[in-house]
């Protein structure tokens, strides 16, 4: 095990040990990797295996996250940004913003557009903003690089009807997770 994913099963999050795994061998090698939805750092963690790691989150309670128990019962007292911050390395930026906001996400087309060897979704859940995340990633991943994704199961019905309907038949599982990928 390595030491990056030994620290990211420390860290508050949802995601697998097989999952953070696959997540740390297609960032390593990268210049540059780029996660829409950090939540405290477990998924950020791996995903510094990259030169360069740009993170995009809100970090903080948001309406759809308080309409999610899961999400506001595991959240709850805790302050997201504060833990990010704590679980930080040294190749990671932070990008603070709303992905439903026309010019932050402009600007982040600007600063890396077809750039990125890795963009790795798992922000909002919802069907639209799972439909534009998939839609910016195709704007900021170089050809050949890999748009990939959490949570495609049953408990997020939305995820599954989005990747399929912005990927259709050209993403595949990742074996043993709830992770979709595309390479472009």
């Amino acid at each position: 095990m390595s030491d990056r994913l030994a620290k990211a099963i420390t860290i508050r999050g949802w995601m697998d040990t097989l999952e953070l795994e696959y997540l740390e061998r297609i960032a390593t090698g990268c210049k540059l990797v780029i996660e829409l939805g950090a939540f405290c750092g477990r998924s950020s963690q791996v995903l510094a295996a990259a030169e360069q790691l740009v993170c995009v989150d809100l970090w903080g309670k948001t309406t759809w996250e308080l309409d999610d128990l899961a999400t506001s019962n595991f959240a709850e007292n805790v302050d997201i940004w504060a833990e990010w911050e704590r679980n930080k390395t040294p190749n990671m930026t932070a990008r603070r913003g709303d992905l439903y906001d026309p010019h932050f996400v402009y600007s982040l087309i600007a600063d890396y557009q077809s750039s990125a060897g890795v963009v790795f979704i798992d922000a909002n859940h919802g069907m639209q903003s799972v439909c534009s995340d998939i839609i910016l990633a195709g704007h900021l991943v170089k050809p050949g690089g890999i748009i990939c994704g959490h949570d495609y199961c049953a408990a997020f019905p939305s995820v599954i009807e989005a990747v399929e309907k912005e990927c259709q038949a050209t993403f595949e599982m990742i074996h043993g997770t709830t992770i979709w990928s595309v390479q472009t």
